[in-house]
C-alpha cells in the first residue's frame, strides 16, 4: 500500500505550536506543492472568537487558518475532514460546504 500523505500518522509535529487548547490532527504533505504542514483543530474557548482549523508550515510561526477556506484550500480542507473524522466538528466537509451561499467556486470537496 502506498503512503498516503493525507492520512494522519504517529509522526510528531514538525513545527512548534504554543496553544494547549488545539488538537493535533497529524502532519500533511500537500501533493500539489510538496509543502509540509502540521494540522490542528482549535475549539471554542475563553480566548478565541470561535472554532477554527490551522495548518502550520514554518519555524517562524507561519500558518494558514480559517473555516472560510475549507473547500478552497486543499490543506485546510484535509484538516477539516480530519477534525470531522475525529468527532471534533459535527458536519462533514460536504455538509459544511452545502451551508454556504455560493457553491460554484469551491475547489476541494475533502476527498483525498
Amino acid at each position: 500500500m502506498a503512503n498516503n500523505p493525507a492520512v494522519p500518522s504517529a509522526v510528531p509535529p514538525h513545527y512548534e505550536h504554543d496553544c494547549n487548547t488545539c488538537v493535533f490532527l497529524g502532519t500533511y504533505t500537500n501533493p500539489d506543492t510538496s509543502d509540509k504542514f502540521d494540522l490542528y483543530y482549535h475549539p471554542v474557548d475563553a480566548h478565541s472568537f470561535g472554532e477554527t482549523i490551522i495548518a502550520r508550515y514554518g519555524i517562524e510561526g507561519d500558518y494558514i487558518s480559517g473555516l472560510t477556506l475549507v473547500g478552497f484550500d486543499r490543506t485546510l480542507t484535509v484538516a477539516y475532514r480530519r477534525a470531522h473524522d475525529q468527532g471534533l466538528v459535527e458536519k462533514s466537509v460536504s455538509e459544511f460546504l452545502d451551508q454556504r451561499p455560493s457553491k460554484a467556486s469551491r475547489t476541494y470537496d475533502g476527498t483525498e
